[in-house]
């Protein structure tokens, strides 16, 4: 080996010699004997420098997983000489070299233990642990052995599996007993004088202890030894981690209660927790050491639990069982059990309120697990416990609860607000489960005790924004459960508090921010007993609590919650004649809001449409750069334009000729602005293309501007259609007489599709115009919209000689709302039904196009899924009954593509729309060699083949694939049995000699299978046509 390479790594020289290094490595790995060279020299201590060593270790992993397995006897013995020589060595000082060596020794033991090549391997390193490094690098080992074998977070295939149940096997067989008293071994002989050793052997022994028998860590000696290692401060946190896991080992349960008390009955515990709570814990040491025993005592709870629950569902009237060598009724053994639990209430409570939440959030299981507990035994017998207290028990859990969500306070970091926000979670859980336990006794605290006292008191200046806050979330929390709640006047009380007391008022976003989502919540009730205070929640949402709070958050909530509210109130009829005398003053309230350049550009909008490119932007228009105190974003001015319509169209005091003129009115600002944009873009083409060129700086920036102001164009179209929402089937557009204005408003908008800019400008148009199409199907009647879509999917989609992947999947959906609505229609046989014949060709042809092209395999997904239910549009709407008189180079593609989706689609549901479109040509073909002219047709042959070669057995392979999801089989079979109506008796014949015989040879009855295919009810044989599929699969996948 040439070490005068490895002297300059060593030496830390410059890059090329570390490269000509790393060259030299990589060609021993390539030469057969590399390996043996590198185990040479580091026998021979000719290396010293950690990184050539580490190399070293890599050639010969290299070589363990790429040719050891297959090498012949010799070898096999000199590497595992070199590994024992290596250990006996002492040559590894770092934790980093240890873990690579173990790292090592781990690949030797995978391939030769299971295969028994190497029987000796614990033997022979035990024999050898003779001093502390020695034992710190096997217990390294062992761990890395562990986690191959058996942590649970590892994927692993099943022949993985399969090898790691073997080795564990072999284990419990051969060295586990002496592993168990090596690791009593080390705890006895380090802990004075390496302890870091002993926590390294704790950590073995939790992680072994999940899978090995637990009567060798749970005697006497390594339980004393356990114990009394808690009482150093070096140890503790290894041994509550240890125990930990040794509490959740399955066990006994009169045992593991025995284990638990034991523990818990020690002087030095008891003083431990006592000091837990008397004295003061700040640093993170000490508070990561209470986390652990908080954990521990949850762990202790949950335990407890379960063994009640395990010892109660054995029991019978006859068992016994001992404890402390007495004999005891099971009545006894669980009362037992039963006082231990009890007994950690008040622990559970203390860490429950501790003033770390991570501590708090450690005791969470044990808590939800308790509160179930309780419930369960309160069902089984209601006169087992005093409700009194279990309800001051409630009240005791609540009071801790809700105390520690209080808010955090200011100066926390967004760690700190994540980890609150996952504690609330948490809480919340916890808050449900007492709900179900007891409902009154929790409504009546929150509600009497939290909310009330608030909402009344909250302007006498001795509550915090944090008390106030978690009332309010409280109240929140309560409304999520009306369902449950019988005493809806204490809340309808309580609402009307929240609204008449000011609390909205408070000074601060976060309550503000909960007024009105609290508003939302109980939105129902200002529809019937609290309507007359609509009035005063409306101006709410318009004043500085709302629109004009200073907080964009607030505002940006504000315009949605305020849409859904209008739009809720006005399901009461009394609430609407109630705003109408409102709507005037609403309305100009709103005015500022309508101008267009009071809204700044949001980043997530633009990201939304794949304009993240954009984001720092300077021509994009910043909140900062608006001369509006109260400015909004242009995704918040949809709301804002959605309800201003709404209130206008369902304004009872407002004619139809005021009502034409107010939208009208409001629609000149937005076709204005269009035309603005509309001239910026033109006149910026025009400077692109005359002197662009010139300049590629200049070019690039006049091209971002252009793109910026398409975009600001794609969100004027967007008002438009925002405003339509508020159409319904009694207020139509017809009936207030405004078809003109949106008509008017699409002829302008069409203008920008013949602008021909860049691909990102022109899907931005086509998009805004594609939704606005959509709303215009929705509130337009046949008569003034069918007539209109040639011409504007032509527009949209077939202005330029390619259609695109967007194009595609954005003309489905389109052509999904308007088949079903209007097939039935004339004004649709006449006017839609000859385009869409005449276009069919050319999008199918270019969905096949587009797919091949596409390589982000995602976007080929989706596109698949829209080619299939464009399909699935076309023949179930009637649509293409023209099909076999298609060029037959499309139908041997669609019928191919049909083949692949039934078959290998990821996808159930797309694969069940491929069986229901072949069902349906089926159907076509049938109903045309009924025709005398298309006897002779020559795409007939093609179809027959088709059905033999492919076909058939498809049926067959697509439904064996998802054999436990009965739609794909019943789609699958339906498709056979039309089969069965075209063919006969020829499918029977061959089905019985082609098919049968070479993927159902198992099969005796053919005659009774056949049956159950075509003539059985699917649903009720379900059983016999799984155990079917599921043999033809097992067919399909031996023949292959």
């Amino acid at each position: 080996m040439n070490t005068e390479i490895i002297a300059h790594f060593s030496k830390q020289s410059d890059a090329f010699q570390q490269k000509v290094v790393l060259e030299y490595f990589d060609s021993l790995k390539n030469n057969p004997h590399g390996w043996k060279l590198c185990a040479e020299t580091l026998l021979t201590d000719a290396i010293k420098d950690e990184s050539a060593i580490f190399f070293c270790f890599q050639v010969i992993e290299d070589y363990i997983k790429s040719r050891y397995v297959l090498d012949d006897e010799e070898n096999r013995k000199a590497l595992n000489h070199l590994i024992l020589s290596l250990f006996e060595k002492d040559l590894f000082v770092s934790s980093f070299i240890q873990n690579k060596y173990a790292h090592l020794v781990n690949s030797i033991f995978l391939a030769d233990f299971p295969n028994q090549k190497w029987n000796s391997f614990f033997n022979d390193f035990l024999s050898r642990c003779d001093g502390v490094v020695k034992c710190d690098i096997f217990l390294r080992i062992l761990i890395q052995i562990n986690l191959d074998i058996a942590d649970r977070e590892i994927p692993r295939t099943t022949k993985d599996m399969q090898r790691n149940t073997l080795i564990k096997d072999l284990m419990r067989e051969t060295c586990l007993v002496d592993l168990a008293q090596f690791w009593f071994n080390i705890i006895n002989t380090y802990r004075e004088t390496s302890p870091p050793t002993v926590c390294l052997c704790l950590e073995v022994i939790r992680a072994y202890v999940s899978w090995i028998d637990i009567n060798l860590i749970t005697n006497d000696s390594i339980m004393t030894n356990l114990f009394t290692l808690f009482t150093n401060n070096m140890f503790r946190l290894a041994v509550a981690d240890c125990f930990n896991a040794i509490l959740r080992k399955g066990m006994d349960p009169i045992a593991k209660t025995q284990i638990i008390e034991n523990f818990m009955n020690i002087e030095y515990i008891k003083k431990t927790i006592f000091d837990i709570f008397t004295s003061p814990t700040n640093s993170s040491n000490e508070l990561e050491f209470v986390a652990k025993i908080s954990y521990l005592i949850n762990t202790m709870g949950i335990e407890l639990i379960d063994s009640f629950k395990k010892l109660k569902c054995r029991s019978t009237g006859n068992q016994t069982s001992t404890i402390n060598g007495h004999t005891n009724n099971d009545f006894q053994v669980l009362s037992m059990i039963s006082n231990a639990i009890e007994a950690k209430f008040s622990l559970m409570c203390q860490f429950l309120s501790h003033k770390d939440l991570n501590v708090c959030q450690k005791m969470h299981s044990f808590v939800r697990d308790y509160i179930q507990w309780i419930k369960n035994n309160l069902k089984e017998n209601p006169n087992l416990y005093n409700m009194q207290t279990v309800e001051e028990k409630i009240v005791m859990l609540l009071s801790i609860i809700i105390n520690k969500n209080k808010y955090p306070s200011s100066t926390s970091t967004n760690m700190e607000d994540e980890f609150f926000d996952e504690f609330r979670k948490s809480s919340k859980v916890i808050f449900d489960n007492l709900l179900l336990l007891n409902i009154s006794t929790v409504i009546n605290f929150v509600c009497e005790k939290i909310v009330a006292p608030t909402l009344l008191n909250w302007k006498s200046n001795s509550l915090s924004f944090s008390e106030i806050e978690v009332a309010l979330y409280y109240f929140y929390l309560i409304g999520e459960n009306m369902n449950m709640i019988d005493d809806v006047k204490r809340i309808e009380n309580l609402i009307q508090t929240l609204v008449t007391s000011s609390i909205s008022s408070f000074p601060n976003p976060i309550t503000q921010s909960f007024y009105f989502d609290l508003i939302f919540r109980y939105e129902k009730f200002f529809n019937s007993n609290l309507s007359f205070l609509s009035s005063q929640v409306l101006i709410s949402f318009l004043d500085e609590r709302g629109l004009r709070n200073s907080n964009i958050r607030i505002r940006s909530k504000v315009c949605k919650l305020f849409n859904k509210f209008v739009k809720s109130n006005a399901k009461s009829k009394s609430n609407v004649d109630k705003q109408q005398p409102f709507t005037e003053d609403i309305l100009k309230r709103l005015q500022d809001f309508l101008k267009l350049d009071i809204a700044f550009d949001n980043v997530d909008y633009l990201i939304e449409h794949n304009l993240e490119q954009l984001a720092n932007s300077n021509y994009l228009i910043k909140e900062s750069d608006i001369d509006f105190p109260y400015a909004i974003s242009i995704t918040d001015q949809l709301f804002i334009y959605e309800t201003i319509i709404f209130l206008i169209i369902t304004n009872q005091n407002y004619d139809v000729t005021r009502k034409h003129e107010l939208i009208q009115t409001i629609f000149q600002g937005i076709w204005e602005n269009f035309n603005k944009f509309y001239q910026e873009i033109v006149s910026l083409t025009s400077v692109i293309n005359q002197n662009g060129y010139m300049d590629p700086v200049n070019k690039n920036q006049l091209l971002e501007k252009r793109l910026i102001c398409a975009f600001h164009l794609f969100h004027t179209i967007n008002l438009v259609s925002a405003t339509s929402k508020s159409f319904s089937n009694v207020n139509t557009m017809k009936s207030i007489g405004v078809q003109d204005i949106y008509m008017h408003s699409y002829e302008m908008f069409k203008k920008a599709m013949s602008l021909n800019l860049d691909s990102e400008s022109q899907h931005l148009f086509q998009s805004a115009i594609r939704l606005f199409l959509h709303r215009l199907v929705v509130c337009l009647n046949e008569a003034e919209i069918i007539p209109l879509l040639p011409s504007a999917i032509r527009t949209l989609f077939f202005s330029t000689n390619e259609i695109t992947s967007k194009s595609l999947q954005e003309l489905v959906p389109l052509f999904s709302q308007i088949v079903p609505k209007y097939k039935h229609s004339w004004l649709f046989q006449r006017d839609l039904v000859p385009f869409i014949e005449q276009i069919n060709s050319f999008l199918i042809l270019s969905f096949f196009k587009t797919i091949f092209s596409t390589t982000i395999e995602a976007e080929k997904l989706n596109l698949q899924k829209s080619y299939y239910i464009f399909l699935h549009l076309l023949v179930t709407s009637d649509l293409i009954d023209s099909f076999f008189d298609l060029e037959t180079q499309v139908i041997e593609q669609v019928l191919g593509s049909l083949i692949e989706g039934s078959v290998n689609f990821p996808d159930c549901q797309t694969q069940r729309t491929c069986y229901q479109i072949i069902t349906k040509l089926i159907e076509i073909y049938g109903n045309d060699i009924t025709n005398l002219e298309k006897h002779n047709r020559l795409n007939n042959n093609l179809f027959v083949q088709f059905i033999y070669k492919s076909l058939i057995l498809a049926c067959f392979v697509g439904a064996s694939k998802n054999v436990d999801d009965m739609g794909t089989t019943y789609e699958a079979f339906a498709c056979l049995r039309k089969l069965n109506t075209l063919l006969g008796d020829e499918l029977y014949t061959f089905l019985r000699m082609q098919i049968f015989p070479k993927h159902f040879p198992s099969i005796s009855n053919i005659d009774e299978f056949l049956q159950l295919i075509f003539l059985a009810d699917l649903k009720s044989s379900k059983k016999s046509i799984k155990q079917a599929l599921s043999q033809f699969q097992l067919q399909q996948d031996s023949n292959n």
